[in-house]
């Protein structure tokens, strides 16, 4: 009985968190990316994490959930949340695939953490 206790307590536990780190994704999209271009939300990306520390590490972690656990409205959270529709520059503008966003992501997370 305490086992299967704990077992929900856990889950539960984990599922805050997961929700904890998904609403923190959306506000990174919102305050830095939303209506900026790429040096626009570095700077305010350098602006953020020079008032608050800990706003990069909950960035980062929240960004590392994503890339871990793969939430299946990846690409409508980034384009609504965001503003990021991310294209490749052929002719047709094609739309990166699920797995390219996640590329992106991995990609962006390294250059935001050099500066």
């Amino acid at each position: 009985y305490i086992a299967s206790i704990h077992l929900q307590m856990s889950t539960s536990s984990k599922r805050a968190q997961a929700k904890t780190d998904l609403e923190i994704f959306d506000h990174f999209l919102e305050s830095v990316w939303m209506d900026n271009t790429q040096e626009d939300a570095y700077a305010v990306w350098r602006h953020m994490t020079s008032y608050s520390p800990d706003f990069k590490k909950n960035v980062f972690h929240a960004i590392d959930y994503v890339l871990e656990h793969h939430p299946k409205d990846l690409i409508e959270r980034m384009q609504q949340k965001g503003w990021l529709f991310l294209t490749h520059d052929d002719q047709d503008e094609t739309i990166y695939t699920y797995h390219e966003h996640l590329d992106w992501l991995r990609r962006m997370k390294q250059d935001l953490d050099g500066r």
